[in-house]
């Protein structure tokens, strides 16, 4: 009896103690979760009218105490992630066949062939698109197999002789369309070919998707049916699939961060840059989906151990630990054909900590001339196509005074438009005649040349148009040496 009474007598003790108790635990455990969860996803949507949205450079500021990290949308066209891509692609266009030239269109229009890196990181479509901008034939059709396959499409990559091609699976047959040249091929019917159709002779037409040109008509070989009629190279190739990166598209930017975006800068043109200002005292984290190119201001020990990580390698954060001692910044490669402002902007955020952000615009700073170039811009069939058929209303260029014609009509022509080109045109061309001034020997075969059309369209589609008018005359004088000399190049 006084053993149920003392065991009564402490259980009615225990609940009362554990009544007492709870209260005071609940506190202690809803303290520690508050402290230790993560801070909330949130989102932001805000719109922005600019009257020269070409000329404009958009800031982001972080202001306070800690970081925020977030993902970026402008105008639902950039920062470009393949999930995005696929979505939105797959959105606005109805049927596969349809679909997967949109796929191929992006990336056709928005790279060009030049080489940056052998990594196969820069396959990504986020870091070729958003960042590159330029790649050889096999980064550009495997950023394009992974937006298709990111769709459902079944898709692969043939390896050709000195060129790489990606197919995509429409119903139950092969399309192949070349991303590097931006063009595919049709047969008498019109349709659009497999690798293997075209290795066996089915080739009749040729297209950049606007134009269309009977392949007997075609001045010149710029389309490289010769690498296909190849067959006994012809392999599919998985290799170049193979550990693409997946990324995410986050960015992360610690206390006291500044984003600029996108502006040119003389050593990396033709790209842009992103700039991150990270002010004297700045400790924590920054994150960039983009190729880091380089940075300043410094101590040499934390620019090593930043590029030992990063330089040219996207890699995830870049975490200061010890303050920084003055105003130091990164370097980011963009493309310079984004984030594509324009006059009607909406601007979205998702992300943690995304309120305080401060959003603001500034004109472009005027650029210098490029002091390098590590690249010539490629052949382009897209534009190629679209240059013959502006070509017949060209006046035909016999001294450098019908070339300014030329040149203005030309681009006028293209934009539909009359337009001022002199910004652009003026240095090259002043930078042309001067040396035909010094050389004239070189007058007769610079405009004996212009007679073909790859050459005229070289000229006016890059040369006088965007090349560094201080390399000009190096270019000139590599070009057109064997046909002064009569001897091989050296």
């Amino acid at each position: 009896m006084l053993d149920k009474i003392g065991r009564k007598g402490r259980s009615a003790v225990s609940r009362s103690t554990w009544l007492f108790l709870f209260p005071g635990l609940f506190s202690v455990v809803f303290l520690i979760s508050s402290c230790t969860s993560k801070p909330s996803l949130e989102q932001r949507q805000e719109t922005y009218r600019l009257d020269h949205p070409e000329q404009t450079v958009l800031h982001l500021t972080n202001p306070g105490p800690e970081e925020s990290q977030f993902s970026i949308d402008i105008n639902q066209r950039w920062y470009l992630q393949r999930s995005r891509i696929a979505q939105q692609i797959k959105a606005q266009n109805t049927g596969q066949e349809a679909q997967a030239l949109a796929a191929w269109d992006l990336v056709a229009s928005a790279t060009r062939n030049a080489n940056l890196t052998s990594a196969r990181w820069l396959h990504a479509p986020e870091y070729l698109l958003n960042s590159a901008g330029y790649g050889y034939c096999d980064d550009m059709a495997s950023a394009l197999v992974t937006i298709w396959q990111e769709m459902g499409f079944p898709s692969r990559i043939w390896h050709l002789v000195e060129h790489a091609v990606p197919e995509v699976k429409i119903g139950e047959k092969w399309h192949m369309y070349d991303q590097d040249l931006g063009l595919y091929y049709l047969d008498d019917e019109q349709q659009v070919l497999s690798v293997e159709a075209i290795a066996g002779g089915a080739a009749r037409w040729v297209t950049n998707g606007i134009q269309t040109i009977d392949l007997q008509n075609l001045p010149g070989p710029v389309t490289h049916q010769e690498k296909l009629l190849s067959q006994e190279d012809n392999t599919i190739n998985s290799w170049f699939l193979d550990s693409i990166p997946d990324e995410s598209g986050q960015f992360i930017l610690g206390p006291g961060a500044h984003l600029s975006c996108c502006d040119y800068h003389p050593d990396y043109f033709p790209n842009k840059v992103m700039k991150i200002t990270l002010p004297a005292g700045f400790r924590g984290s920054i994150r960039v989906p983009l190729i880091l190119a380089d940075t300043d201001g410094f101590t040499a020990e934390t620019e090593a151990n930043i590029k030992a990580g990063h330089y040219l390698l996207p890699s995830g954060e870049i975490t200061i630990e010890t303050p920084l001692a003055a105003l130091s910044h990164l370097y980011f490669l963009t493309n310079r054909q984004w984030p594509a402002l324009e006059n009607e902007n909406i601007l979205s955020l998702e992300g943690t900590r995304i309120q305080p952000l401060e959003v603001s615009f500034s004109p472009l700073a005027p650029s210098d001339e490029p002091t390098d170039f590590q690249h010539i811009p490629s052949f382009n069939f897209k534009d190629y196509l679209t240059f013959l058929s502006i070509w017949p209303q060209l006046p035909k260029v016999e001294s450098l005074d019908n070339l300014k014609t030329a040149y203005h009509r030309y681009h006028s022509i293209k934009a539909g438009k009359t337009i001022d080109a002199q910004l652009d045109f003026e240095p090259r061309y002043e930078a042309l005649t001067d040396f035909i001034k010094q050389y004239p020997e070189y007058e007769k075969a610079v405009l004996s040349s212009l007679d073909q059309p790859e050459f005229l369209y070289f000229i006016l589609e890059y040369f006088l148009k965007e090349y560094p008018s201080g390399q000009l005359p190096v270019f000139i004088e590599q070009t057109y040496k064997s046909a002064i000399t009569n001897q091989p190049e050296q």
